[in-house]
Parts: structure tokens; C-alpha cells; sequence
């Protein structure tokens, strides 16, 4: 392999590492959105009974819990993907 491909192959692991990295504040932010909608339906079911509170805080909840479990497939996905870039570029 030449040097020229073996550099690109490492700089896109690097440029996909960065997005991985992106797509970890996404999933910490899901994580709190999702806790923050627990929160919201705790307080719908016990401080102050309102089932529209109740309900818009377990929907909350489910959607950035959906969300989060997205981006983690995705980091686990990304992950591997430059593993075996960083591979490709050792051997050649």
C-alpha cells in the first residue's frame, strides 16, 4: 500500500472517531432528555395527579430512551468500522 492510502485511511478513522465522539453527546443527552421525562411522570402520577403530565412525561421518557439506544447502536456500529480501518491500514 502506499503511504498516500495508508495517511487517508487514518485520517478518516480520525474523522469518524470525531463523529463518534459527536454521536456520544448526543446519546448523554438523550440519557438526561429520558430521565428528565421520569422525572416529569413521577410528578404527573404522585405530586400532583395529572394524567396529561403523566402522559407527556412516559412519552418523553420512551421517545429519547428510542433515541439513545439509536445512538448507541450507532457508537458500537462506528466503533468496529474504525477498528477495522486502523486494521486495513497496519497491514498494508
Amino acid at each position: 500500500m502506499s503511504k498516500e492510502r495508508k495517511e487517508m485511511l487514518i485520517r478518516e478513522a480520525g474523522m469518524q472517531n470525531m463523529a463518534l465522539m459527536r454521536i456520544a453527546l448526543w446519546r448523554n443527552f438523550s440519557v438526561l432528555l429520558s430521565a428528565l421525562g421520569i422525572v416529569i411522570a413521577w410528578y404527573g402520577f404522585s405530586i400532583k395527579p395529572n394524567r396529561l403530565i403523566a402522559f407527556f412525561g412516559v412519552l418523553i421518557a420512551i421517545v429519547f430512551l428510542l433515541a439513545s439506544a439509536v445512538c448507541h447502536i450507532g457508537i458500537q456500529n462506528g466503533t468496529a468500522n474504525v477498528n477495522k480501518i486502523l486494521d486495513a491500514a497496519e497491514k498494508e
